[in-house]
């Protein structure tokens, strides 16, 4: 085992000995149950103190390059399958609106560890959404640590949460390793998405079962984001019922307003005004994103409008993702868990390179 370091640059030591001993153990130099020397041995080949060897074998054990076993040593781990999947999304997930984002980044997490026989772990690349047509890529922060892990891990694949534009531009990073994606039901590049006629039909159903026929939908989603199936189930619904065609208020956001809470806050204060000003209030109302159903709960509010009493609402939902609205919301919930599932099996099939099912796989939702 050789390890040159050069301490003429700002990389710090334990870095080096990590990516080093890493890179011979992904080519085989050091074989699988190999021992590695110990601390001290390190110590004195390297010349570096104890610290930096610590740290590198840490870092090499978390990531599941090496064992150590008390009173015996340090092993190279056994690696049957490539380690990491690269989940990849278009907002920061620090953000408060990438509940849904998190969700399944944390469900995919799961997952991975239920799995027997498989060594996959993932790592997230969030925030490409600042990406625009004219912005240089190798600017983006995620992917530049995207690039740099390509470099230093082995990776099994992607799955990939992005825009058209993003996926297209990512595919030279990627390496043409095996991707499975979520997005808009009508992209040919979609693998797995949301059922969104079934959200609008059993939306609708639902309402329309309880009585009402008069009902609105506080629309927030965009036709890039579900090819407008939500409006066709929806509408299909209504003919099918028999009731009258679902008012349809497509939400705007103006420059001025600064989330979307603020933007479906106005929005629903101007929706008011128009009822008012027709006398005529629909009897339920469906809101198309749990985020925004903020804003129009306290649009409600500050109307002084009782819920269910005045109007009934319903707003698509994540499960398990519980938001306090302030006033009873009936849920039609998608479930995460269910996303990652899919995406995690649609992986699994190309990395092996099994038969897959009919794309897209359309997760349903569910009235709680």
């Amino acid at each position: 085992m050789n390890i040159n370091l050069n301490i003429q640059v700002a990389e710090p030591a334990h870095v080096q000995i990590e990516r080093a001993l890493r890179q011979q153990i992904q080519s085989g130099e050091l074989a699988p149950y190999q021992r590695l020397p110990s601390t001290d041995e390190l110590v004195r080949q390297l010349g570096v103190g104890r610290d930096a060897v610590h740290r590198a074998m840490v870092a090499l054990a978390k990531d599941g390059w090496i064992e150590r076993k008390p009173m015996r040593g340090t092993f190279v781990k056994p690696r049957t399958l490539p380690s990491y999947v690269g989940v990849i999304f278009n907002p920061p997930l620090s953000s408060e609106a990438a509940h849904f984002q998190r969700a399944v980044f944390q469900a995919v997490s799961r997952e991975f560890s239920n799995l027997k026989d498989c060594a996959w772990q993932c790592r997230a690349y969030d925030g490409f959404r600042q990406l625009n047509a004219n912005q240089e890529l190798e600017k983006i922060p995620a992917y530049q640590n995207l690039t740099r892990d390509m470099k230093n891990y082995p990776f099994a694949g992607f799955i990939q949460i992005l825009g058209r534009m993003t996926g297209q531009k990512l595919a030279a990073v990627t390496k043409n390793l095996p991707i499975a994606r979520f997005g808009p039901p009508l992209d040919p590049t979609t693998d797995v998405t949301l059922d969104y006629e079934g959200f609008g039909r059993s939306s609708v159903e639902y309402l329309a079962g309880k009585g009402m026929r008069r009902i609105a939908y506080f629309r927030v989603v965009e036709d890039k984001t579900s090819d407008g199936l939500d409006r066709q189930g929806i509408d299909s619904a209504a003919e099918q019922l028999k009731i009258p065609k679902v008012e349809i208020h497509q939400m705007h956001i103006s420059a001025r307003e600064t989330c979307l809470q603020e933007s479906a806050y106005n929005n629903m204060l101007a929706l008011m005004k128009k009822w008012d000003r027709i006398e005529k209030w629909p009897e339920g109302m469906i809101v198309s994103d749990d985020i925004a159903m903020y804003g129009v709960a306290m649009a409600l509010a500050h109307k002084g409008v009782e819920a269910p009493k005045k109007l009934t609402v319903l707003t698509m939902a994540n499960k398990g993702v519980n938001l306090w609205y302030g006033l009873p919301v009936i849920r039609n919930e998608f479930a995460p868990d269910d996303v990652a599932r899919e995406l995690i099996r649609i992986l699994a099939q190309r990395v092996h390179k099994k038969e897959l099912p009919a794309l897209p796989i359309k997760v349903p939702c569910k009235l709680s």
